[in-house]
């Protein structure tokens, strides 16, 4: 996901965290993230309606959706 996208993402908004073979469906983003960064930072994937976030991208993401 590119900076600007970064700066565009919305707590509120739906997201989908693929852990392994798993989905698990959230209806906050910020819900999303927070469960990757407790279960399994460095292997979880959250799939947005604006991309993808890479497991390094999370804590970034989690501090900007918690600003």
């Amino acid at each position: 996901m590119e900076h600007d996208d970064f700066t565009r993402l919305k707590p509120s908004e739906p997201a989908t965290v693929l852990l392994g073979q798993d989905r698990h469906h959230f209806g906050r983003m910020q819900d999303a993230v927070q469960f990757a960064l407790e279960t399994a930072a460095d292997e979880a994937w959250v799939i947005t309606d604006r991309g993808l976030l890479a497991p390094e991208d999370l804590p970034r993401v989690a501090q900007k959706l918690s600003a």
